[in-house]
């Protein structure tokens, strides 16, 4: 749906949260909406008070409270933050290794740590 009319985008919004039995809005790149659009979203954002929303359902409660949560997820019996010395070059490489595979520099190293640990046996 391409309109020039945000009052129109924003009716036709409305109609498919309708549509879906009220359920959240599909995403919406707001950068690549018009400056009255952003308005307009603002203004009716604006227009809800405390307690006029409709109660959250479970899975609701559920997205919320996982938003709330801080810091790395819970794996195993939980993460200890350790300082560790390591000779530069071998940092360097390390970090080259890491962003090449897409993973983090504790993520790099605790996977080579296991793969040591599990040769010792």
């Amino acid at each position: 749906m391409k309109h020039t009319n945000p009052s129109k985008k924003m009716a036709d919004r409305r109609k498919l949260r309708r549509r879906t039995g009220g359920s959240a809005l599909p995403v919406v790149d707001i950068d690549a909406m018009s400056d009255e659009e952003k308005e307009l979203l603002y203004r009716q954002a604006l227009r809800i008070k405390p307690g006029q929303g409709r109660p959250l359902t479970a899975a609701d409660r559920k997205l919320h409270v996982e938003a709330r949560l801080r810091g790395r997820q819970k794996v195993g019996r939980g993460v200890r933050v350790i300082s560790l010395s390591l000779e530069r070059g071998l940092l360097e490489r390390a970090d080259a290794t890491a962003r090449r595979r897409s993973m983090t520099r504790a993520a790099l190293i605790s996977r080579a740590l296991e793969a040591e640990l599990s040769k010792a046996g």
